[in-house]
Formats: C-alpha cells, structure tokens, sequence
C-alpha cells in the first residue's frame, strides 16, 4: 500500500505570509507616494531649472523617476 504524504500550512505560516504581503503593500503604497511627490516637485520646476538641475526636458520628468524600473 502506497504512503501518502501531505503537507499543510501552519498557522504561523499563514500569519507570516499575510503580514509579509501587508507590508509588501504599505512599501508599494510607500513608493508611489515618493515618486508622486517627485513629480510634481520636477512639473512646477521651469524648464530652464529642469535642465540645469536634472538635465532633462519636462517630456521626459516620468522617464527620470522611474528609470530603475525601465528596461
């Protein structure tokens, strides 16, 4: 007669895997709010500012902040 083995999650586990995806959420939650700011700080700047500070043109605010998540 074959064993069967299975494997059930313990409720340790199950609390640590919905804390750790609570957290994960609150860092997302966390990021947007930076990068939102960042943008609106870059879109009030002048052109002129943009390109001495960043060197980039205003087309090109949403490239700059979220360039470490472009390919």
């Amino acid at each position: 007669m074959a064993q069967v083995a299975t494997t059930t999650a313990s409720v340790r586990d199950i609390a640590v895997s919905v804390l750790s995806s609570i957290g994960n959420w609150f860092i997302k939650v966390g990021e947007a709010h930076s990068r939102s700011a960042k943008f609106e700080e870059m879109n009030n700047l002048t052109d002129v500012e943009l390109a001495t500070k960043y060197g980039i043109n205003r087309d090109q605010i949403a490239a700059y902040i979220f360039r470490d998540r472009m390919i």
